[in-house]
Formats: structure tokens, C-alpha cells, sequence
């Protein structure tokens, strides 16, 4: 055999045994953006993309969350990789206790990440993604982690609702419901509510667990709570969203809103008003004030993320879907591929999508270098002045996406 065709069919040999995972990243990493000229059309950009740490040959992204700082991608190999929120920048990945088991979405406080896996509570450094402590916990949970700065509070299956030492993990208290806890507790202030599935809202002191108060709905409660001012929004199976004092329990409107559906899902508040998706229904903007109705607009599955003038959601078809924030009407929409992960963020006006293989993408609007806050408003960056009189030449371009950003290596 002559020494060129040794040569190529060692080079075949090589091609056949790589190609799968080449052929296996190219499909995947990346594979979630959506192109610039259809984002232009929408006035959209791509902010930034990433890819977070997985296994390609069988993780998927599990949980997609964020505060106003991160977000966090969890894989269901129990890898949680996390991004700055603004610039896409991955600070760190850390694996969270033994591969393929249960696990809940991560939250955060200040300083902390918290998010267990099968029986472990595991705390980690919020900038570092160091694993600060770990604690056994006394039964299967059923709720993520929620923390102020001296406790964390964990539901579970057997109804109870634990509060932890977060500095020994010690159990400060346990109070006992008589079903599941599948909703992830609230701490306020100085009491924590949480509620279970015999459709009871609990309200209890923080450090004594003391009842404050309690709510009988007419059905399970599994959507999670927010918060208006002095109201807890609380929405139950039975069709409907209850505004309570949050310091009594008192009706905070004259009466529930009624939306014709299960509502599973988180009320969400922007400035003064709630937006609601009930199941199979729908979204509702509503006054946070009143519960009146602004408007409706059907066939949305979840809500994404507001700018001042816009709303923005994910319909059955997997569209991404843009309202006119006062009206509700349709100003456009914008198909997301294989992006099938969606995430609320009620931070910012960002928008954050990902595929199931761990490609993440953030949008933008295009003229908005710098996010808008919801929350948190303290931290909203300063805009530059300029000159009144040469404003218009002084100002400077909107480009598609910073320049030292992932976007520049991306394809068209």
C-alpha cells in the first residue's frame, strides 16, 4: 500500500471517530441565537450569549433563574453555571452534590447562593461559587430555598416548613401544615408566609414562629407569592388572585380578580401593576392597586421581561411576542427556535431565553445600552450628559452589541 493512501485513510480513521462530537457541538452550542437582521426588524439586538458548562452527550438545562446580579443555569447533571446578568461574563461553575438527582431552582440573598440536591442544603459564595457550607436536611423538600440574612426556609413534602440557622444549619423551628408545601416560602420583613396545598396561607414570626395570621382559599395553593407594598398576591386554584395585608390578612381589594382558570404561576409586580398568567388562558395586566383589569391578550404562556414601553412573552408557539405595555395590543413577534427555556426576569427589562443544551441568550432593545431596573432602583447606571446645543452630534451610537462582547464572533 502506498504511503498517500496510508495517510488518507488515517486521516478517514480520524475524520469517523471525531465527527459525531464535532457535529454534535456545531448543532448545539450557539445553536440558539436568533439571527440580527430578524431581531432588527423587532428593534432587537443580542446583548450577549454563552454556553453553560454541560455534559452535550445527555445534560439538559434543568432551571434557568437570575437576581439582579446573575443568572444562574442549572444542568440535570447538577452542574450550576453562572453568568453576569448584564455583561454575560461566566464567573463560575460548580457541581451541586451527586449527578442526576432532585433538585430545585437556586435563589440568593446578598452574599449567598442557596440550592440543595436529593437530602444536602448547599450555600455557596455568591461572587466565587465556593461551596461555603452544606447541611443534611431532615427529609425530601419540596421547594427551593428561600433566605433573609439570619434564616433559610425550605418546605416539605411531609407539609412542614423549616426554618435554618444560616450561619450553623442548625433548625431554629419547624412548623407543621397538614399537606405539601410545593410553594417556596416569602420572607418579609419580620414574618415569613408560605402556603400548602390544603389551600392555607400561613403568616408566622420570623424568629418565634408565632401565627400572625391565616387565609383559607378554596382550593391548593402551587403558584408562588408576591408582593405590593403592604399586600401579599397570593393565587390559588380556585380561579383566583387574593390581595392580602400583608401585616393582617385582611381583603386588600374590594374582592379576588377571577380568571376563568387554575393559575400556577407567579403574579408578577412591575411599578403598579400585576401581570398574571393563569393556565391555558392567558396574560392579565391588572392594577396592583385595585386588581381592575388594564387589559388581556390570549394564547401567552409565560411573561419574559417589561421595558417602559413594551411587554414582552412567549405564546404556545414558542414566539417571542411584543405588547404595547399601556394597551396590551400586538406591536410584533419574533420565532425562538429551539430557545424552549424561558425565565421572568421582573429585574430589568433584559430578556433571557436558552435552548435545553445550555445556550443562553440575552436580548435587548436596541437603543438601550444600559438596563432599566424594576427593582432596586438605587442601582439603575447614570446616563451621560451632554450639551444641549450639540446633543444630537455628541451622542453616541447604538450599536448591535457591545463591542468586546460574544455577540461580535456570532454568526449573522
Amino acid at each position: 500500500m502506498s504511503e498517500l493512501r496510508k495517510v488518507s485513510l488515517l486521516l478517514l480513521g480520524i475524520l469517523i471517530c471525531t465527527s459525531p462530537a464535532m457535529a454534535q457541538s456545531g448543532s448545539r452550542v450557539g445553536s440558539g441565537l436568533i439571527r440580527r437582521r430578524i431581531l432588527q426588524q423587532q428593534g432587537l439586538t443580542r446583548a450577549w450569549w454563552s454556553q453553560a458548562v454541560m455534559n452535550y452527550r445527555r445534560d439538559k438545562l434543568q432551571h434557568l433563574t437570575n437576581d439582579d446580579k446573575n443568572v444562574y443555569a442549572q444542568s440535570s447533571n447538577g452542574i450550576l453555571t453562572t453568568f453576569d446578568a448584564e455583561s454575560g461574563r461566566k464567573k463560575w461553575a460548580t457541581r451541586i452534590g451527586r449527578a442526576d438527582a432532585p433538585g430545585m431552582p437556586a435563589s440568593s440573598n446578598d452574599t449567598h447562593v442557596f440550592v440543595w440536591s436529593a437530602a444536602t442544603l448547599f450555600m455557596l459564595d455568591k461572587e466565587s461559587g465556593k461551596i461555603v457550607e452544606q447541611f443534611d436536611l431532615p427529609g425530601q423538600p419540596s421547594t427551593s430555598a428561600r433566605a433573609d440574612e439570619e434564616q433559610i426556609y425550605i418546605g416539605f413534602l411531609d407539609g412542614s416548613l423549616y426554618a435554618f440557622d444560616i450561619e450553623t444549619g442548625m433548625v431554629n423551628w419547624r412548623y407543621q401544615t397538614s399537606k405539601r408545601i410545593l410553594v417556596p416560602a416569602l420572607p418579609h420583613s419580620h414574618t415569613v408566609l408560605f402556603a400548602s396545598t390544603n389551600g392555607i396561607l400561613y403568616s408566622v414570626d420570623a424568629l418565634t414562629r408565632d401565627t400572625v395570621f391565616q387565609f383559607e382559599s378554596d382550593s391548593q395553593i402551587t403558584a408562588p407569592m408576591a408582593v405590593f407594598e403592604d399586600l401579599v398576591l397570593l393565587a390559588s386554584e380556585d380561579y383566583k388572585l387574593y390581595a392580602l395585608n400583608i401585616n393582617n390578612g385582611s381583603q386588600g381589594w374590594r374582592s379576588p380578580f377571577l380568571s376563568g382558570e387554575r393559575i400556577k404561576q407567579a403574579p408578577v409586580v412591575i411599578k403598579n401593576d400585576v401581570y398574571l398568567v393563569p393556565e391555558h388562558r392567558g396574560l392579565y395586566c391588572l392594577s396592583a392597586k385595585t386588581g381592575d383589569e388594564h387589559w388581556y391578550v390570549e394564547g401567552i404562556e409565560k411573561l419574559l421581561s417589561l421595558s417602559p414601553r413594551r411587554v414582552y412573552a412567549v405564546d404556545r408557539l414558542n414566539r417571542l411576542v411584543i405588547l404595547n405595555r399601556d394597551t396590551g395590543a400586538k406591536v410584533g413577534g419574533v420565532p425562538l427556535g429551539p430557545a424552549t427555556v424561558h425565565m421572568t426576569n421582573d429585574f430589568t427589562d433584559r430578556i433571557y431565553v436558552a435552548t435545553s443544551s445550555g445556550t443562553i441568550v440575552c436580548l435587548r432593545e436596541t437603543p438601550r445600552d444600559l438596563p432599566h431596573f424594576h427593582k432596586n432602583p438605587e442601582e439603575q447606571p447614570l446616563m451621560p450628559q451632554f450639551a444641549p446645543a450639540n446633543a444630537q452630534a455628541a451622542a453616541p451610537a447604538t450599536g448591535d452589541a457591545p463591542a468586546a462582547d460574544a455577540d461580535a464572533n456570532a454568526a449573522p
